[in-house]
């Protein structure tokens, strides 16, 4: 982010209030900044996550419903080749699974 920032002021100290188009420059320039969280979205996308990240609060949220906590790191981890869909599929069988468990253990 620090590389980001640093960037971002060396275009706006190219530009001078003395130049005929200082107000468009700097237009541009402050237009071209980006909040952290596209910031954000845009490194993990470019540096290990190739879904989208309203996906994995998507799949959080979800799993939430189930009382099964998740983390942004565990879903990246766990999930990060599998679609939105795939992941959700999975737990959901996973949470049959378990279901079945306890009822075999509960009518012993």
């Amino acid at each position: 982010m620090d590389k980001y920032a640093r960037s971002l002021a060396g275009q706006g100290q190219k530009i001078s209030p003395e130049d005929s188009d200082y107000k468009e420059k700097l237009i541009h320039v402050v237009q071209s900044f980006r909040t952290f969280d596209v910031a954000l979205d845009d490194f993990i996308l470019h540096h290990g996550y190739t879904g989208e990240l309203s996906d994995i609060n998507t799949f959080i949220e979800t799993m939430e419903e189930f009382g099964d906590i998740w983390t942004v790191e565990q879903v990246k981890d766990v999930y990060s080749k599998k679609t939105l869909e795939e992941a959700i599929a999975d737990r959901q069988s996973s949470h049959a699974k378990f279901a079945d468990i306890i009822r075999t253990v509960i009518n012993r």
